[in-house]
C-alpha cells in the first residue's frame, strides 16, 4: 500500500488538475474494470495515468492496484485524514494510534456494546453487595484484598508488602493507590476490588474494538468483535463484579500491547502527525510489554507473541522484497522502551526477581537480532529461507546467552515448566480440553458458540498473513495459536485467548450476516490489502440504520451465537460466588471469634481450600494463604482418630468448617460432624468440636479442649450423658449414650452447661471447657494410675485421675503379665495423656518394665520445656542415651538448667525375658531408687520443687519437649502409675507385691 499510495502522491503533485478525475475512477474502480471512455481524461493524461504503477491491466479495462492507498493519497493531498487519520513521513511509515472517526451512532453503537458487557458481567451483584459487606467472588480475590489492605497500613515500611513485590506488584500497586484516593478505608479497599475487574473489562472491550476496526477497517465488525467478547463466559466471569484476581487486569495490558503492535505494523505514510502517533505507538508497545511482566509473574509468556511476530513479519517482508527494518523499527523500539521500563522498576522498587526482568531485555534483542537477520537478508538478496535461518540461529544464542549470563534463569525456566505442565489440582490448571470440562465440549463451556464461529477465520488470517504479506494478521495469528496451544494446556489461559477470539468471530459474525443477506460483504475477507469498503465500493466511515428485516435477521444471528453463552456465563459466575449460607456461616464465626477475644491463630478457619481465603478474610483478616488448609483438610476429612486430629490442629486452627450436603462422604468423624447429631460413641474426639455456627447445609465449630467426664461402670454399661445446650441462634438438647470399656466410661464434651451423667449432675463452665478440665469419678490414690488392662484398643485408661492416654502405634501383649503395652522404638510408638498441673515437692513414679534393650528410653515424660536446658516437668527413663546403659535416670527441670540422679548401676542380664517393677521417689530434692519392691540407691538433685509446666504434655514410651518427641521406649510396660507425694518403702513394696505374678 505504502508504495501504491506515494506514486499515486507523486502523480497528484505533478498534475494536480487530474484530482477530479482520479476521484471519479476511484469509485468506478469498485464495479470492475474501467476504460478511456469512462473517464473525462484526454487522451495524453490518460496514457499517463495508466503508465502509472498503481494501475493494471484487467482485461480489455484497467484497475487500480490498490483503491484504498489511491483514495488516501487524495485525501491527504485535500488535507482529509478522516478515514486514516495519518499523514507522511516519507519512507518510514508512522503507525497511528488515534481512535477512528466515528458519528453520533457508531458512539451510541459502541456504548450500547459495552452495555452489553456489563450486563453479562453483573450476575454477581446481589452476592457481592451485602449490607454493610463487600462480598468478593471466587477465593483468590481475598489474597489481594489482604495484600491492598496490608499496604495502605504500612505494614512493611513500603509501598507495597515485600510478599507482593514478586507475583503481581503492579496490580497491588495500582489497587492500592485507588483506593487511597478514595479514603484508604477497608470500605473503600472492598469497593474498589469489586468494581475493578468490570471497569478492566471495559477497557478491554474499547481496545478491542480499536484492534478490530484497525485490522479491517470496518466499523461493524469493531461493534461485533466487542459483541463477542461481551458474551465470552471464559472472559465474562473471568471479569465479572468482585472477581478482583490478577487476570482482568492481564486482559487490558494483553489488549493494550496487541492494538500498539497491530499499529506499529499497519503500512502508514505521513508527515509530522504521523510522527506524533508513531512515537504513540511505540510508548504503548513498549508500556504494554513491561506492564505485562510486572502485573504478573507469569507475564513473561504472555509478551512472547511479539517476539514471534517480529520474526514471521521480518521473514515476510523479505519475501515481499520489502524492507523489514522500514516495517518493524517502530516494534524493535518499543520492545527496548518495555525492557527499560521494566528494569528501572525492579532496580528502584525491587518488583519482581531479576530473572524474570531480564526477560524484557531477551525480547528487545531478539527483537533487533530478527530486524537486523531479515534487512540483511533483504540487502543481499538471500531470500526469506536464508533469514530464517539466520534469525533461527541468532535468537538461540541470544536464549544461551541468558540462561549463561542469568544463572537463576534456568531454574526459574524447570520451575516455570513443572507448574505449566504439572498437574496442580486447581481447575484453572487443567486442560480446556480435558475431563473436568469434556474432551470435546470444553471450548463451548468455555467460550460459547463464539469459538466455533472464530476459529475458522484464525486460520484464515493465518493464511491471509503469508499469503499478502500482511504482517498485522500475522500478529493476530501469532497471539491466537499461541494462547491455544497454553490453553490447551492450562485453561487459565483461556480469558487471554478470548481477546483474540473475540476478534476473529467479530469477522465471521459480519461475514456470516452478509451470506445470510442483510450486511454487505466485509471488504477485509476480499482478498488483497482492501480495507473498509461495501460490495457496492461505499465507504464503511459511518453506520446505517438497517432495515427493519436486517435487523430482526441480525439480532436473530445474534441470539443465536449467544445462545450458549447466556446459560454458560451466569452458571460459571454463581460457581465462584459465596452462598447466602457461607456468608452467614462466616459472620457467626467472625461474632463469636470476636464475643470471646480469639485472635489469629486463634481464630484460624480450616475449610476446604478453594474457599479458605474467603472464611479468614471475614472471621480473622488473615487471607494471605490457603496452603496449610490444602495440606490438611483432606485428611481430616477423611479422618477416624478426632482426637488425634484434634492434638494436630489445637495449636494452627480455631474453626474448621463441615459441609452437611453429603453426609456419606468423609470418614466417620467428619460424618459425625456433619450430622450435628450428639455423638457415636465409636468416634473419638467428637467432644474437642463446639458447633458456633449452624445453617441447612454448612456447620462451623470451633475446636476446643473441652471436659472429659470419665469414672468407673460396670463393663458394657451404657451410660447417659445429658444437658440442654445453647448456640448463638438456636438450642438443642444434648442426649448421648456411652458404652463403658474395660470398667471405664469416658466422654467428652463441649458445651458448658448442666449434665447428667453416670447418676451424678455436673455444672460445666465455659472456662472449664477451654480449659481442658477433667472430671474424675473413679476412687483411689495418686494422679493417674494406667493398668493396661484393657489389652485392646487405642486408650489407655488412667483409673485414678481419668487421664487416659492415646496409644499410637504401640500393641498391646499378653503373656507373664495378663495384659501389657508393648512400645517398638523404630515405630515411634507412644501413648498420649495429660495430668495435674502445678509444682509438686515430691512425686513417686513405679511401673513394670521389660526394656529389651540396655539404653531402652523414655518410661514417662511430664510437661518438659526442652532437652538439656528444661526448666519445668520430669523424665523418667531407663538407660537414656547420654546416661549409663542399664541405668534408671530421673531428668527434672529446675527453672534454670536440667538436673539429673542417675540409679546405680542395675543387676539385669540382657536381653531379658522378664519384668521389673522399678520406682523412682522424689522429695525435696532427695532421689530413691527402687527395683523390685528393695531399695536399690539414693541419690540427690539441687531441685526443692517440680512444677509439671504444660501437664497436657504427658507422653508414656516417648520423651516430651516443647520442640518435638526423642528418646523412644524399646520394650513393654505396665501398670504405671503417679502420685504427687513421696511414698514411704514399705508402699513401694506393697506395690510390687499387690502386681507381681509368677514367672
Amino acid at each position: 500500500m505504502t508504495d501504491e499510495r506515494t506514486a499515486a502522491a507523486e502523480l497528484l503533485a505533478d498534475r494536480p488538475d487530474l484530482e477530479p478525475a482520479l476521484r471519479a475512477l476511484v469509485e468506478r474502480d469498485a464495479d470492475g474494470p474501467w476504460t478511456f471512455d469512462d473517464t473525462a481524461l484526454d487522451s495524453g493524461a490518460f496514457g499517463e495515468l495508466v503508465s502509472r504503477e498503481f494501475v493494471e491491466s484487467a482485461g480489455e479495462g484497467y484497475r487500480f492496484t490498490d483503491r484504498v492507498a489511491v483514495r488516501r493519497a487524495l485525501d491527504s493531498e485535500s488535507g482529509d485524514t478522516s478515514e486514516t487519520g495519518a499523514s507522511t513521513v516519507g519512507a518510514f511509515r508512522s503507525p497511528n494510534l488515534s481512535l477512528p472517526s466515528v458519528d453520533r451512532r457508531a458512539a451510541a453503537a459502541l456504548a450500547g456494546t459495552l452495555l452489553l458487557l456489563v450486563l453479562f458481567r453483573s450476575f454477581s451483584l446481589p452476592a457481592v453487595f451485602r449490607g454493610g459487606d463487600v462480598v468478593l467472588t471466587a477465593n483468590d480475590p481475598y489474597y489481594y484484598r489482604y495484600l491492598v489492605e496490608k499496604t495502605l497500613r504500612g505494614v512493611d515500611g513500603g509501598f507495597i508488602p515485600e510478599t507482593a513485590r514478586v507475583g503481581e506488584p503492579l496490580l497491588v500497586a495500582t489497587l492500592a493507590a485507588v483506593s487511597m484516593l478514595l479514603g484508604g478505608s477497608t470500605g473503600a479497599v472492598g469497593l474498589v476490588l469489586a468494581l475493578y475487574p468490570l471497569l478492566a473489562a471495559v477497557v478491554t472491550g474499547v481496545l478491542v474494538y480499536l484492534l478490530a476496526t484497525r485490522l479491517t477497517g470496518d466499523r461493524r465488525i469493531g461493534l461485533a468483535s466487542v459483541a463477542m467478547l461481551a458474551i465470552t463466559p471464559v472472559h465474562a466471569y473471568r471479569t465479572s463484579l468482585g472477581f478482583a484476581d490478577h487476570h482482568a487486569f492481564d486482559y487490558v495490558w494483553l489488549a493494550l500491547t496487541v492494538v500498539a503492535l497491530v499499529y506499529a505494523l499497519t503500512r502508514e505514510v505521513g508527515g509530522s502527525k504521523g510522527r506524533r502517533v508513531g512515537l504513540l505507538a511505540t510508548v504503548a508497545l513498549g508500556v504494554g510489554i513491561s506492564a505485562q511482566l510486572l502485573a504478573w509473574d507469569a507475564g513473561a509468556l504472555l509478551v512472547l507473541p511479539v517476539g514471534g511476530a517480529v520474526a514471521l513479519a521480518s521473514v515476510s517482508a523479505v519475501r515481499a522484497d520489502e524492507s523489514p527494518l522500514e516495517t518493524l523499527w517502530p516494534v524493535a523500539a518499543g520492545a527496548g522502551l518495555g525492557a527499560v521500563l521494566t528494569f528501572l522498576t525492579h532496580l528502584g522498587l525491587g518488583w519482581q526477581s531479576t530473572t524474570l526482568a531480564s526477560v524484557s531485555a531477551v525480547l528487545f534483542g531478539g527483537a533487533v537480532i530478527c530486524v537486523a537477520a531479515g534487512e540483511v537478508a533483504s540487502r543481499r538478496g538471500l531470500g526469506y529461507r536464508s533469514a530464517v535461518g539466520i534469525e533461527g540461529v541468532a535468537v538461540l544464542g541470544l536464549v544461551g546467552a541468558y540462561f549463561l549470563v542469568v544463572p537463576s534463569s534456568g531454574f526459574a525456566f524447570d520451575s516455570g515448566v513443572d507448574e505449566l505442565f504439572g498437574t496442580a489440582g486447581a481447575v484453572e490448571a487443567g486442560s480446556m480440553f480435558g475431563q473436568e470440562l469434556g474432551t470435546l465440549i470444553g471450548p463451548l463451556f468455555l467460550f460459547g458458540l463464539v469459538f466455533v464461529l472464530g476459529l475458522p477465520y484464525l486460520l484464515w488470517a493465518t493464511w491471509r498473513a503469508w499469503t499478502d504479506h500482511a504482517p498485522e494478521w500475522a500478529a493476530m495469528a501469532v497471539y491466537g495459536w499461541f494462547l491455544l496451544v497454553l490453553s490447551v494446556v492450562q485453561l487459565r489461559f483461556a480469558g487471554e485467548l478470548s481477546v483474540f477470539v473475540a476478534v476473529f468471530a467479530g469477522v465471521g459474525f459480519v461475514h456470516l450476516a452478509s451470506k445470510l443477506d442483510v450486511a454487505a460483504v466485509p471488504d477485509v475477507v476480499q482478498g488483497g490489502s482492501n480495507r473498509g469498503r461495501r460490495a457496492d465500493g461505499g465507504e464503511r466511515t459511518e453506520l446505517a440504520m438497517p432495515e427493519r428485516r436486517e435487523a430482526m435477521t441480525t439480532l436473530g444471528l445474534g441470539a443465536m451465537v449467544g445462545s450458549l453463552s447466556l446459560v454458560q456465563t451466569p452458571i460459571k459466575t454463581s460457581q465462584l460466588t459465596h452462598g447466602e449460607e457461607a456468608y452467614e456461616l462466616a459472620m457467626a464465626m467472625r461474632e463469636y471469634a470476636d464475643e470471646h477475644g480469639l485472635e489469629y491463630p486463634e481464630s484460624y478457619v480450616l475449610s476446604e481450600w478453594g474457599s479458605n481465603r474467603f472464611y479468614n478474610y471475614f472471621v480473622n483478616g488473615e487471607s494471605r494463604s490457603y496452603a496449610y488448609a490444602r495440606s490438611n483438610y483432606s485428611g481430616f476429612v477423611g479422618a477416624t482418630d478426632g482426637e488425634r486430629w484434634y492434638r494436630k490442629l489445637e495449636d494452627r486452627t480455631g474453626f474448621v468448617v463441615v459441609d452437611r450436603e453429603n453426609p456419606e462422604e468423609g470418614g466417620p468423624l467428619y460424618s459425625q460432624l456433619q450430622s450435628f447429631a450428639n455423638g457415636d460413641p465409636s468416634v473419638s474426639g467428637v467432644g474437642h468440636y463446639r458447633a458456633v455456627g449452624v445453617t441447612e447445609s454448612k456447620l462451623a465449630y470451633e475446636l476446643v479442649p473441652g471436659v472429659l467426664l470419665t469414672g468407673p461402670a460396670s463393663d458394657g454399661s451404657s451410660v447417659r450423658t445429658m444437658a440442654s445446650v445453647d448456640l448463638p441462634d438456636r438450642g438443642f438438647e444434648y442426649d448421648r449414650r456411652v458404652s463403658s470399656r474395660h470398667g471405664v466410661y469416658a466422654v467428652r464434651v463441649a458445651y458448658p452447661g448442666e449434665y447428667t451423667v453416670g447418676g451424678r449432675t455436673v455444672d460445666v463452665s465455659d472456662s472449664e471447657i477451654r480449659s481442658g478440665t477433667r472430671r474424675s469419678f473413679f476412687e483411689g490414690d495418686g494422679i493417674s494410675y494406667w493398668s493396661f488392662d484393657a489389652g485392646e484398643g487405642s486408650t489407655a485408661y488412667d483409673r485414678v485421675g481419668g487421664n487416659h492416654a492415646a496409644v499410637e502405634d504401640a500393641s498391646w501383649t499378653s503373656g507373664v503379665r495378663e495384659s501389657a503395652l508393648s512400645f517398638d522404638s523404630e515405630e515411634g510408638s507412644q501413648a498420649i495423656a495429660g495430668t495435674e498441673s502445678g509444682s509438686f515437692s515430691a512425686f513417686t513414679v513405679s511401673s513394670w518394665i521389660e526394656p529389651r534393650t540396655q539404653s531402652s528410653g523414655a518410661i514417662l515424660s511430664v510437661g518438659k520445656d526442652g532437652g538439656a536446658d528444661s526448666t519445668s516437668g520430669f523424665l523418667f527413663d531407663h538407660g537414656l542415651s547420654g546416661w549409663v546403659d542399664d541405668r534408671l535416670g530421673l531428668f527434672v527441670g529446675d527453672g534454670d538448667r536440667s538436673a539429673g540422679a542417675r540409679s546405680p548401676s542395675l543387676d539385669l542380664s540382657y536381653p531379658t525375658n522378664r519384668f521389673h517393677h522399678v520406682a523412682v521417689v522424689f522429695e525435696r530434692g532427695a532421689v530413691t531408687w527402687f527395683l523390685d519392691g528393695r531399695q536399690i540407691g539414693r541419690g540427690s538433685i539441687p531441685v526443692s520443687a517440680v512444677d509439671f509446666g504444660d501437664a497436657s504434655r504427658v507422653r508414656i514410651g516417648r520423651e516430651a519437649t516443647s520442640y518435638g518427641d526423642f528418646s523412644r521406649y524399646d520394650g513393654s510396660m505396665d501398670e504405671l502409675r503417679l502420685f504427687g507425694e513421696a511414698l514411704p518403702d514399705e508402699r513401694i513394696v506393697s506395690l510390687y507385691r499387690e502386681s507381681a505374678v509368677d514367672d
